[in-house]
């Protein structure tokens, strides 16, 4: 968690299944408080906007409407809920006779490539997305992408470094050597990696949580969905 004085407040890391309740003061002073999940690109899903008015009474639809406009959210905010989906929702899965070209560009609506590559197209954060498809059939591969945390590639996982000053660091290792230690802290941008050194290593330990997050799937419909699978099976 950053030390910063525009963190308010803030939980611990919670692993898949664990909750922790925080209660807090609502800020006094009118404006927009957003929130988020610091994990290691879980912000592009995991976050919001309290907003924190004078009184009720004043606002009106154009207030409010401003109001949205001036933190609009994620980029895909216009796309509506369909549905929190779980495996129990695909009993079956069956993928004849689906349209790939409607999955394709159900993948790029949700930035799949943004850390999957196919065809060396894409981000390097996760892996190839041809090598996982030969991998898992489709139900496997569904499973993946709406509970990634269930399990992870070799090589994707997530560790959290804690230094002797108290930082907190958390990402992919790339490479460690006898003195070093380099770490992809942010998924999303291609910079160079963090290098720690090992003597100021504190602690490290790897999580269970995955770098992919939760929630992709909620702005989908079930058709969607298996479209998408069936294209992620043609490559």
């Amino acid at each position: 968690m950053p030390d910063l004085p525009e963190v308010l407040q803030a939980t611990g890391l919670l692993q898949p299944g664990q909750s922790e309740t925080l209660t807090f003061t609502a800020p006094t002073e009118p404006g927009a408080y957003p929130f988020v999940c610091t994990f290691p690109g879980h912000w592009v899903r995991m976050n919001g906007v309290l907003h924190v008015v004078a009184t009720f009474v004043e606002l009106d639809e154009q207030q409010l409407a401003a109001a949205a406009a001036a933190y609009p959210g994620p980029e895909d905010s216009a796309r509506a809920f369909v549905r929190n989906w779980s495996m129990a929702d695909f009993a079956t899965v069956e993928l004849d006779e689906r349209d790939t070209q409607a999955g394709r560009a159900t993948l790029e609506t949700a930035s799949c490539l943004r850390c999957h590559s196919i065809d060396n197209a894409g981000g390097t954060t996760g892996p190839e997305l041809t090598e996982v498809v030969a991998r898992h059939d489709a139900r496997a591969l569904l499973t993946h992408i709406i509970a990634p945390s269930e399990t992870i590639l070799e090589g994707y996982e997530t560790e959290i470094f804690v230094t002797h000053d108290g930082e907190i660091i958390a990402g992919r290792v790339l490479e460690e050597t006898a003195s070093t230690v380099l770490v992809r802290d942010d998924p999303y941008q291609e910079l160079d990696p963090l290098e720690l050194r090992r003597e100021e290593i504190a602690n490290r330990a790897p999580t269970t949580v995955s770098t992919m997050p939760t929630g992709l799937l909620t702005t989908f419909t079930r058709e969607e969905i298996l479209d998408l699978l069936a294209f992620l099976k043609s490559l």
